[in-house]
């Protein structure tokens, strides 16, 4: 059984019960009946001890995650959603005023909006890189991009708005061939498609999508990252 396979088996046991006609998983997924009844167990367990009291261990879901994205627990950090992973990663990366940050017109709105307002107050420039006709990024036109220089690179990995799936690994070994640390937003693809192996600086994601996790829970995994941001 390949990997993939195991994973596909995992997702479906972990999923005894699910609503018919649910098809928005890339929205807002169902959570799993192991999510459900941890998050029921854990209300019952700040009942019993207060929110302060009842700390969860995140050894675990730091070490499925890790396992996902091809990094080590200690690289995994969470906060309250994808977008705010986002922000706090680009937030505090320092770069110099006139920095160029390569990203993509399809890029997602929110992600789309936050470097816009960082380029406008730091002085980045964003640049834009090509895609074709089906919205998928060009590979050589990320290496013209990178040989006039690059100093960031950021993909949405899949599109919520297109589900295109880009060529990731590819990106990341142009990246990397470059030294230009590379972001993925894994928000629509972790546990929907294999991200190990793109080689990214850093990931950014979110636990109420594909993976079938409570919601208000977004990731940082900085495998290029020391130390990872808490």
């Amino acid at each position: 059984m390949t990997r993939t396979e195991d994973v596909g088996r995992a997702w479906r046991s972990a999923r005894g019960v699910a609503p018919p006609g649910h098809l928005d998983a890339a929205g807002c997924n169902v959570p799993s009946d192991r999510v459900l009844d941890a998050v029921v167990a854990h209300l019952r367990l700040e009942r019993e001890r207060g929110g302060y009291g009842a700390v969860p261990d995140l050894t675990g879901p730091r070490s499925a995650l890790a396992v996902l994205a091809g990094a080590a627990p200690g690289d995994v950090a969470f906060l309250e959603s994808g977008t705010a992973a986002m922000a706090a990663l680009l937030g505090g990366w320092r770069l110099a005023p006139g920095s160029r940050v390569g990203y993509a017109r399809t890029e997602y709105g929110s992600t789309l909006m936050l470097l816009r307002r960082l380029a406008a107050s730091r002085g980045w420039r964003l640049v834009e890189l090509p895609v074709d006709g089906d919205a998928r990024i060009d590979p050589e036109g990320v290496r013209a991009r990178l040989a006039a220089g690059l100093d960031l690179v950021i993909v949405s990995h899949i599109g919520s708005h297109r589900g295109v799936v880009q060529p990731a690994a590819e990106i990341g070994a142009l990246c990397r061939a470059a030294r230009v640390p590379f972001v993925l937003d894994v928000c629509q693809s972790l546990g929907h498609v294999d991200v190990r192996g793109t080689g990214a600086t850093a990931y950014v994601g979110t636990s109420r999508k594909w993976l079938a996790g409570p919601r208000g829970v977004g990731f940082l995994i900085t495998p290029g990252l020391t130390p990872a941001m808490d």
